[in-house]
């Protein structure tokens, strides 16, 4: 009882120690998720804390480097002032305004490392990143500044605009300008980039440009223009008629005036046919008509590809040319080699009084579609042009058929990959042979009976070196086959002659598609033959001896009966028997009965049947 005890004790004690694991196990399972929660919060939460640093570190630096006037020389383009360098001449400010503003954005875009930045994101998306950079400049001295600068918020993004149209300006000596950095943030803890995606961080900074040159007016730059001033609220001003009656407006002119025509901003470009750019500008003291004042209005590009600029000087003011309608993009450039992306055009006027206009500027995308792919079109080069020199001939020769007639042929190689045409074939030959030779027809393709092209009536006999011509534009019935050999024949009737002979010369003319014709000739000299020592087989006929094998009856033994000699009687069919009484006398000596005749069959002359050989022959 108490060892069965013991044992119940142990079997307890092991189960309770597996229901300890399984509810460990079960806690960790539980605790888990709430751990690894806990963990991605606290990354997110420093990645955070991160990109807010460096959103603001990115505005304080942009803007500390914009109010220094510096650029990048490497931004610079050539504008309107011609035969001087970029960033140089006359127009040399506004030159260094479009440098500066590009080097701002570039050294801004150096300080986004530590940012989860995705370059192709728009405004909505994650990983957005946008320098929004705007300045106080008051070009036409009104004293209200150009643009208009809209403050970046949670569900707004910042932007500068002129005339309600996106645009950057990094301002001028005592001008004010402003940085603003807007930047959609990413979290990675999951479930909750489910429902947070990501933060919208934004920030910005505040300085006046230094003098890095000398200003127009020396005084305070204008504040902001911001989008809530709400000037109709005011009516008062308008009540001062006063600042009509001061005659010092009359003495500052209204600046140079330019605007685009086309493109749109920001506008997608899929064909050469949208691209009429288009000018128009005036110089308000001389009329406000597109070209009034006007010297020339100057052009140039920016963007990934090389677009060249171009001078205007007569209305209408085409980026490319022409006069209403403007030329288009591909009457300067194969547009086919410009890659596809973001380009900015440039324009800037200068009046007949010397004074320039500001410098505008529009985007525009290339987007044309990927058609140049003609290289499909490299089939062609299967179909090699046909050439005379893949014509030739390769065999001649004399075939003599019979006693009745003769050929002689010639084989024509085409290595063109189209058929020819024989439009015309010549022969002249003379003859060793008296009779002469009697010409038959002409016959091409290896077929004497359905490919006969010329079978003239009457005689044609070798009197005088004789040439047999045929020319027919239509030509033979059969063709010159592509890529083979086919065979041109000539027929005679020998005329007695053992075999064709003589000298031959043929001409013969083919017509290939697009080529043209093709001539080929050749030269055969077909000797006499010596046919005489053949006539030596015609003693053949001496063979007849063959039947003295039969003589193998003298193998039998000497016979005692007469019987034998009956045998022998097929001997009468040659004429050895008729010898055998000349020689039976000679043998008879050896035998005591004269009816020992067969001896007479000894008479093995045989050997001499030795021209049985010549039989065979």
């Amino acid at each position: 009882m108490k060892r069965s005890a013991l044992f119940s004790l142990k079997d307890r004690k092991m189960a309770h120690g597996g229901a300890d694991r399984s509810q460990a196990l079960l806690e960790f399972a539980l605790a888990l998720p709430i751990l690894l929660a806990l963990l991605f919060g606290i990354i997110d939460l420093a990645a955070l804390f991160q990109a807010w640093l460096t959103v603001e570190n990115i505005a304080r630096q942009t803007v500390r480097y914009a109010v220094t006037g510096q650029y990048d020389p490497s931004f610079c383009v050539d504008g309107p002032d011609d035969g001087t360098e970029a960033c140089a001449g006359d127009g040399y400010e506004a030159e260094q305004d479009a440098a500066r503003l590009l080097s701002v954005k570039a050294y801004a875009d150096r300080q986004t490392v530590a940012l989860f930045y995705n370059p192709s994101a728009t405004q909505p998306e994650i990983g957005y990143l946008h320098v929004t950079v705007c300045s106080s400049r008051d070009a036409d001295g009104d004293g209200v500044a150009d643009f208009t600068y809209f403050a970046p918020s949670r569900s707004d993004y910042a932007d500068c605009q002129q005339g309600g149209v996106s645009k950057s300006d990094a301002g001028g000596p005592g001008d004010r300008v402003i940085i603003a950095v807007d930047f959609n943030h990413p979290y990675i803890t999951p479930f909750l980039n489910q429902i947070w995606p990501m933060t919208h961080l934004f920030s910005s900074r505040e300085g006046i440009v230094e003098q890095f040159r000398v200003p127009r007016l020396i005084a305070l730059p204008p504040q902001f223009g911001l989008p809530t001033l709400t000037p109709s609220n005011t009516p008062p001003p308008t009540a001062t008629e006063t600042a009509t009656i001061t005659p010092t407006a009359t003495n500052t002119p209204l600046p140079v005036h330019i605007e685009f025509v086309s493109p749109d901003e920001g506008q997608v470009i899929t064909s050469p046919s949208q691209t009429p750019f288009e000018a128009l500008a005036w110089n308000p003291p001389y009329g406000s008509s597109n070209g009034d004042g006007i010297s020339n209005v100057r052009f140039w590009f920016d963007g990934p590809g090389s677009i060249p600029g171009r001078q205007e000087n007569i209305v209408a003011y085409c980026a490319f040319g022409g006069d209403r309608p403007c030329s288009t993009l591909d009457s300067v450039v194969n547009y086919q080699t410009l890659p596809n992306g973001t380009y900015t055009i440039y324009a800037r006027a200068l009046g007949i009084d010397g004074r320039y206009s500001e410098t505008i500027s529009r985007t525009f995308i290339l987007n044309f579609p990927p058609t140049p792919t003609p290289t499909i079109t490299d089939t062609p080069t299967a179909t090699p042009f046909p050439s005379c020199n893949d014509v030739f001939i390769t065999l001649v020769e004399v075939r003599n058929n019979s006693s009745s007639n003769s050929e002689l042929r010639v084989t024509v190689r085409n290595n063109n990959q189209v058929d020819g045409i024989l439009t015309s074939s010549q022969m002249t030959w003379d003859s060793p042979y008296s009779p002469p030779l009697y010409f038959d027809y002409f016959w091409f393709l290896n077929s004497r009976s359905s490919n006969r092209y010329y079978d003239p009536s009457g005689s044609w006999y070798d009197s005088a070196h004789p040439t047999i011509s045929w020319s027919n534009p239509a030509g033979a019935p059969s063709p010159l086959a592509h890529e083979a050999k086919t065979i041109w024949g000539a027929r005679f009737n020998p005329n007695g002659a053992p075999t064709l002979a003589g000298n031959f010369n043929v001409w013969l003319t083919f017509s290939f598609p697009v080529l043209g014709d093709c001539a080929v000739s050749t030269t055969l000299v077909q000797p006499t033959p010596t046919v005489t020592p053949t006539a030596t087989i015609t003693r053949t006929p001496t063979i007849t001896l063959t039947p003295s094998r039969t003589l193998t009856p003298s193998k039998t033994p000497i016979p005692s009966n007469t019987p034998i000699p009956s045998k022998t009687l097929t001997p009468s069919k040659t004429p050895v028997p008729t010898k055998s009484p000349t020689k039976a006398p000679a043998t008879a000596t050896n035998t005591k009965k004269p009816t020992s005749t067969p001896r007479p069959a000894t008479p093995t002359y045989t050997p001499t049947p030795s021209p049985t050989i010549c039989f065979d022959c």
